[in-house]
């Protein structure tokens, strides 16, 4: 998410700024989640991992017996 947000987003050089300084301060804190938010991070990340879930499920779900464990496996992903 930071990579993206430093490549594709507006405030990327801020979002490193506040990272490097390993701080605890939670309004620096929260203006970094608000970068991610902004520069449209969260949204990649989330796309990129159902992306990632489904193309794993179209690859092991053929190798599972169908059972309820994999119907749990499945709903569970």
């Amino acid at each position: 998410m930071i990579i993206y947000s430093y490549w594709f987003g507006w405030n990327g050089d801020r979002l490193l700024e506040i990272l490097d300084m390993k701080t605890e301060d939670e309004a620096l804190l929260r203006e970094a989640v608000q970068i991610l938010i902004e520069d449209g991070a969260l949204d990649y990340a989330k796309e990129k991992s159902k992306t990632m879930l489904e193309d794993a499920w179209k690859d092991i779900e053929p190798l599972l017996k169908t059972c309820d464990a994999k119907d749990h496996l499945s709903e569970l992903s």
